[in-house]
């Protein structure tokens, strides 16, 4: 659903269709990583940690008061998800295993440095893409979470 979403925001270049290309594509990596870690014994801390990283970099997408509505957009959904992402970050790092989970089979370590790649890097590369594209920026990292 998500390369829909791209074609449309890269076809009418619509503020709306970039805050649904940013609230889907987000979503669907988190269920992808749900789906290849069904029935592992593996935490949520992942998905938890990248969604947080994204909320911060959208967050960080405002230049100045003369935005395009687009930013303003994701500057919304980042203000909107930082908080309730952030307490769940937290809680997420003190979860207790359960008794079956012992009895789980661990996540191939290919699959997790492949999950970490993508949760840091892809909010690093979004960042870097606003601060070159938009603001005219050079300078590296250009997003909030340094």
């Amino acid at each position: 659903m998500g390369d829909r979403r791209a074609g449309g925001w890269l076809l009418l270049r619509h503020w709306t269709q970039a805050a649904l290309l940013a609230l889907l594509v987000p979503a669907w990596l988190a269920g992808e990583w749900e789906v290849r870690t069904e029935g592992f014994a593996v935490s949520n801390r992942l998905i938890t940690e990248g969604l947080l990283l994204i909320a911060i970099t959208y967050l960080s997408a405002r230049a100045s008061g003369e935005d395009s509505p687009a930013r303003r957009a994701l500057a919304w959904i980042g203000g909107l998800a930082v908080l309730p992402l952030s307490v769940w970050a937290f809680v997420d790092r003190r979860e207790t295993w359960f008794w079956n989970w012992q009895y789980r089979q661990d996540v191939s370590p290919l699959l997790h440095i492949t999950g970490w790649a993508i949760a840091i890097c892809a909010p690093l590369a979004l960042a870097s893409s606003f601060a070159k594209w938009a603001r005219g920026q050079t300078q590296w990292p250009p997003c909030g979470f340094w």
